[in-house]
């Protein structure tokens, strides 16, 4: 987890041992792909413990995508473009 924008030093540094090892579980349908993903968050400082879950669908489906309007919309910051380099 050290490499990870999501969490600071300070974080980590909270999580001691915990932060070696984030567990999480993964379904696979029955062709051996990903369908689930859950990463169980350890509670950190004011941070409370949490489960982050991840579902994944329609394999080989084209999702009808349409844009969201305005006002649904909020511009990520600079830590989330981090995660994507």
């Amino acid at each position: 987890m050290k490499d990870s924008v999501a969490a600071d030093e300070d974080m980590i540094k909270a999580l001691g041992a915990q932060a070696k090892e984030i567990p999480f579980t993964a379904k696979l349908d029955p062709e051996g792909r990903l369908t689930e993903l859950v990463v169980s968050v350890p509670g950190a400082g004011e941070i409370k413990a949490q489960d982050i879950k991840i579902t994944y669908a329609d394999y080989g489906a084209a999702p009808a995508v349409q844009k969201p309007a305005a006002d649904q919309v909020i511009e990520a910051n600079e830590q989330i473009y981090e995660m994507f380099k």
